[in-house]
């Protein structure tokens, strides 16, 4: 994102706001990758998605009422943030 928004200078947005949106989307962000790796400690099991001999409960509780990844969606959040922060939508 970073390099495809200082090739393509043309199409970047000014507005005020980028430091703003960046840090609210990044919080947002860990906000909802915090929750999930939190669930998966209460309920004692792996986050590691790899190791999935480690698994020993199936979480459908707290953020994983709402969302099957929360982690995933922390991750797009926090691009999302970066984007506006960037101020180019290439």
């Amino acid at each position: 994102m970073f390099f495809t928004a200082k090739a393509c200078i043309d199409f970047t947005l000014l507005y005020s706001f980028n430091l703003v949106a960046l840090l609210i989307f990044l919080f947002i962000g860990l906000l909802f990758i915090l929750s999930g790796v939190i669930a998966f400690k209460k309920n004692k099991t792996t986050v590691n998605p790899v190791n999935t001999d480690n698994v020993s409960t199936l979480v459908n509780s707290g953020i994983y009422k709402y969302t099957r990844n929360p982690m995933y969606v922390g991750m797009l959040s926090v691009l999302i943030g970066y984007v506006i922060y960037l101020a180019n939508p290439l």
